[in-house]
């Protein structure tokens, strides 16, 4: 049986690079662009063999236009455009990218190794929109002073959920 992406739920690591691109022509580069794609796991394991205590994870993420392209009528139910969201002040935006890869490793040369391969690989296929390159910042909080999960509820819905008891 296929194992699940193990960037979906990660161990904790303090670094991560999270690299968003847009494929030139889907239609003539995407076949190429996912076997690409499929060819991750066997690079991660090759990348890791620097420091397999590092714990590098890199999982794949389509966008659902790229998708259509790709798999024509065989879109997954759930897959829709990422519709932004605001709340409080913090912004998670659309950016109608192709492909996400988000890496991420207790060393940020290796992530950083993975990242300049997958480019690489992927050459003129694809034009990089966005790049991001993420720490773990003193007590784990984000620049603007925002701990990630301390607010995750466990029930209900809507941004005023509560957590559990």
């Amino acid at each position: 049986m296929a194992q699940p992406q193990a960037g979906i739920i990660p161990e904790p690591n303090p670094f991560a690079v999270f690299l968003i691109l847009r494929v030139h022509e889907p239609a003539v580069n995407g076949s190429a662009v996912t076997k690409i794609a499929a060819q991750v796991p066997a690079l991660v394991k090759k990348v890791s063999a620097a420091d397999s205590r590092a714990k590098l994870v890199c999982n794949v993420s389509f966008g659902c236009e790229f998708w259509d392209v790709i798999s024509p009528g065989k879109r997954p139910v759930n897959l829709r455009p990422f519709r932004p969201i605001e709340w409080k002040g913090r912004r998670a935006p659309s950016t109608d990218g192709d492909l996400l890869f988000h890496i991420i490793s207790k060393r940020h040369d290796l992530n950083l190794e993975l990242a300049m391969r997958l480019r690489n690989l992927l050459g003129d296929m694809v034009e990089v929109m966005d790049e991001v390159h993420g720490f773990r910042y003193l007590d784990t909080r984000d620049l603007t002073g925002f701990i990630d999960g301390t607010e995750n509820p466990t029930r209900g819905s809507g941004p005023d959920r509560k957590r559990g008891p």
